[in-house]
């Protein structure tokens, strides 16, 4: 029995033992691996994992992700919000006292970043005062 190329193809994707299905596949074409293996990398499968991925759409992912240091490649800068304070509830229950310094801190790296300060700060810090 002698399989089309294509058949070959759908053949050894299909196969849950890629490597088994080589020899099975050399077996009934009365042929040799190599000849196998030659027809599938032909036809754009790569053998080295069992990725059945046609070439150029490995070609076309690789092209879309570059790789830091190439041509095209843009390191995205994430700018984060200064440091606020913890949550009111959790602070009053673990450090009550240190909550003014903690106020007065934040307030001055959102003012040093020009930052609006929020309102339930300053309504907070009146009470402690």
């Amino acid at each position: 029995m002698m399989f089309t190329d294509e058949e070959i193809v759908a053949s050894y994707r299909e196969a849950k033992n890629k490597k088994n299905q080589i020899s099975i596949l050399a077996e009934l074409n009365d042929t040799s691996e190599d000849i196998i293996k030659t027809v599938l990398k032909s036809k754009g499968i790569d053998l080295r994992g069992g990725n059945s991925r046609p070439k150029k759409i490995v070609a076309q992912i690789e092209a879309a992700d570059p790789i830091p240091g190439e041509a095209g490649y843009k390191k995205e800068t994430v700018v984060a919000p200064p440091l606020g304070i913890a949550p009111r509830e959790i602070a009053e229950s673990a450090f009550n006292e240190s909550r003014i310094h903690d106020i007065v801190r934040a307030m001055c790296r959102y003012f040093d970043a020009d930052k609006t300060i929020p309102k339930e700060w300053r309504d907070e810090l009146k009470e402690r005062l």
